[in-house]
């Protein structure tokens, strides 16, 4: 394997995007984008409507790409309401 992406049900509506990671060697060779549109397929042949994720503010990279899968910041969720720290992004699943 040349990376892993993960998902919860976060509520009947919405899953969580909970774990994303490329080898390092494999990064910029765009394995994370196709590996994010494979989960939003499979989300959505499951019926839900909604991706949404947490990660830290620094990792810019990280944000570039979710942006660049169409997320959008929202406001910080459940535990991470309160963590300086912490962006949370949503999408809705076309």
């Amino acid at each position: 394997a040349v990376g892993c992406v993960a998902y919860r049900e976060y509520d009947q509506k919405t899953v969580e995007v909970k774990r994303m990671f490329v080898k390092p060697e494999y990064i910029n060779k765009n394995i994370a984008k196709k590996m994010m549109d494979v989960l939003e397929r499979t989300a959505k042949q499951q019926g839900y409507q909604y991706l949404i994720l947490e990660t830290n503010k620094e990792f810019y990279a990280a944000i570039a790409l979710y942006r660049k899968c169409g997320f959008i910041i929202t406001d910080n969720y459940d535990e991470y309401a309160f963590i300086d720290t912490s962006i949370c992004l949503k999408k809705g699943i076309q």
